[in-house]
């Protein structure tokens, strides 16, 4: 899958990410093979998945640390997200204090939230990625900008983390 940065612009002046609008980059995932494959000589970048937490069960990727491994080998910047289907902090501690450990991308990273399903709330989410900063990562939270919206207060989330917001016209 083809990432392009646009709503982390503002965000990239300062931070040790590097992305700037209109980088490009893959999502990697246990859907594609276990090194790196870019699309496109001018992808910069690749979003790898660690695992999974789905209330309170644990579905770790087992290509995350090679997709790493070969991100970084072929000189591009390595990422890390969490596909996180959470609803508190006690399981947003227990999502992060699994994944966090095991996360093999540079210090000042992206380590973003995915969260596309589920009852999320604002101040959990913000839990989430205050932890996830805390930790010495670049915290994000992406999703699906109908669902997002339609559960949390993304003003609120926004004025202190970047959004990295999906849409699709199907």
């Amino acid at each position: 899958m083809l990432i392009t940065i646009s709503a982390l612009s503002a965000f990239a002046i300062t931070s040790p990410v590097f992305a700037a609008k209109g980088d490009q980059g893959v999502d990697l995932s246990h859907y594609q093979t276990s090194t790196a494959e870019f699309g496109q000589a001018s992808d910069k970048f690749a979003l790898v998945q660690i695992g999974g937490y789905y209330e309170g069960e644990f579905t770790p990727q087992s290509t995350y640390a090679t997709q790493v491994a070969s991100t970084i080998a072929q000189g591009k910047r390595a990422h890390t997200y969490i596909f996180a289907d959470f609803s508190s902090n006690t399981e947003a501690d227990s999502m992060l204090n699994y994944y966090l450990p095991k996360v093999q991308t540079p210090k000042g990273s992206i380590v973003a939230l995915d969260v596309e399903e589920g009852n999320p709330n604002t101040a959990s989410v913000e839990y989430a990625l205050a932890k996830i900063k805390v930790a010495g990562y670049t915290p994000v939270l992406y999703g699906y900008k109908s669902f997002l919206t339609a559960h949390l207060d993304l003003a609120s989330i926004a004025k202190t983390y970047p959004l990295w917001l999906a849409e699709y016209p199907n």
